[in-house]
């Protein structure tokens, strides 16, 4: 939509400047005509935001665009009440005038679209289970917790996005419970079409945001978080050689216990009011009572005694760590994630690993360039840590995907090809691996959260 947005603005603004060339429009009518066009494609856009139609709304993607144009406007039409009565009305304005407007505002309007074009609106794919699906939002407030980003002793908010299934009888069933907690940079979008696939078949997924480790969230006032710069600067450095281990350990240990406490708190806070059937409490914002009745019946439906945990990367390495503290968990997946959770210390050149069983079922998926560094570990007898977790837990399966990259786990490539290639892709097709993906993941919940079916993992695919 972003696309079509753009060529519309450009389209018009070139109308606009050859209509106004033909007919020699003199200053007086040109600062009118500009004025007209200012003014009617703020408030067509501002419409179409309000509406909302086609995925263009009041969020993240459309509000720079607003803000250039409605200030654009108020410039266009201060001028004309301040200069027009002195504009002369019989001379021509002059043409390079016109073009160096409309090239300039061709410029900052193609700016301000790209949030839209980097994030277009995004319906993930088909879903094939029994189930139409619903979704819902809501905000939960930690008020026992201060946020570790924040200076003024402001509450921890974790941001969460109901999937679940469209059923006539809430009271009638219950679905397994599934938390999803995303990499670094994502954001609760990542993986909508695992969501939405899950939802079919019979679970209630809640989508975690984490603020300041997502690359944007939305808080109570309304405000928009982007991502923090120095988690930025952190994550690049375990990426490169700019920071030692002993940094790198250091690090990870305050991401871990940033993830680890939203996930405590989120399943905490949604047990408790699955349970009561209530979310009148201080620990959750709506942004509407439409909203909170649709949490509400998301969570009447889930069954908080059956809980799966599953993340990208980060989120990865954190629903693994999770799921060895929670008595509810009965399965985890990591997508290509490092189980960063599970070090317990670096001294020395070497790691500890937390090498107790692992309780709960865990499947890892990796990419295939991570899958030959495990492989190329154990072959050299270094003891990653992913290899240390999966030996060690009771049920495990590990296998990879060939030709995919890290970023092939989430649905970016399919909605953002450009911004997925550059945090990193394989040559495998992206649909393809998405699908791929989420059938398994469907298959190891279905065994083990709700006991039907036997999950069975390829050594690849």
């Amino acid at each position: 939509m972003g696309t079509i947005v753009l060529l519309a603005l450009v389209v018009v603004e070139i109308a606009m400047l050859i209509a106004s060339i033909k007919v020699r429009s003199n200053s007086q009518e040109w600062m009118r005509i500009r004025t007209a066009v200012s003014l009617g494609e703020t408030l067509v856009l501002a419409l179409l935001m309000a509406l909302p139609v086609a995925g263009i709304a009041f969020d993240f993607r459309w509000m720079a665009l607003l803000i250039v144009l409605a200030v654009r406007a108020i410039i266009a039409l201060i001028t004309f009440f301040a200069r027009s009565k002195k504009a002369s009305a019989s001379v021509p304005h002059p043409t390079s005038r016109m073009v160096l407007n409309v090239v300039g505002s061709i410029i900052v309007i193609a700016l301000a679209v790209v949030p839209a074009l980097v994030f277009p609106t995004y319906e993930g794919l088909p879903t094939s289970g029994e189930y139409d699906v619903r979704a819902s939002h809501a905000i939960m407030v930690d008020r026992s917790s201060t946020d570790p980003f924040e200076q003024d002793g402001s509450y921890r908010e974790v941001p969460v996005w109901f999937y679940y299934p469209d059923v006539s009888d809430a009271e009638a069933q219950r679905f397994p419970l599934v938390i999803f907690s995303h990499g670094a940079f994502g954001f609760h979008e990542s993986n909508y079409s695992l969501y939405t696939e899950l939802a079919s078949h019979g679970y209630v997924v809640a989508a975690l945001e984490h603020p300041y480790h997502s690359l944007f969230s939305t808080d109570t006032e309304g405000k928009t978080i982007l991502v923090d710069s120095d988690f930025i600067n952190q994550v690049m450095g375990a990426n490169s050689t700019d920071t030692s281990e002993a940094e790198n350990f250091a690090f990870e240990q305050e991401w871990m216990q940033v993830r680890l406490s939203d996930l405590d708190f989120a399943l905490d806070t949604i047990e408790a009011a699955a349970q009561t059937g209530s979310v009148d409490g201080e620990a959750w914002y709506f942004d509407s009572a439409e909203e909170r009745g649709s949490v509400l019946e998301a969570l009447q439906l889930a069954n908080v005694e059956k809980v799966g945990l599953i993340g990208h990367s980060l989120g990865g390495a954190a629903s693994v760590s999770e799921g060895r503290l929670r008595n509810e968990v009965g399965a985890v997946i990591d997508l290509d994630g490092t189980m960063i959770g599970e070090y317990l210390s670096y001294e020395d050149g070497k790691y500890t690993f937390v090498e107790d069983p692992y309780p709960v079922p865990l499947l890892s998926i990796d990419n295939e360039e991570h899958h030959l560094a495990s492989l190329e570990a154990r072959e050299q007898g270094y003891s990653y840590v992913n290899n240390v977790v999966l030996d060690n837990a009771d049920v495990s399966a590990n296998t990879y995907f060939e030709g995919s990259g890290h970023m092939n786990f989430t649905d970016l490539p399919l909605f953002s090809p450009m911004l997925a290639s550059m945090l990193g892709t394989g040559d495998i097709d992206a649909r393809t691996c998405i699908e791929q993906t989420d059938a398994l993941v469907l298959a190891w919940f279905d065994e083990y959260l709700k006991g039907s079916g036997h999950a069975t993992v390829a050594e690849s695919y």
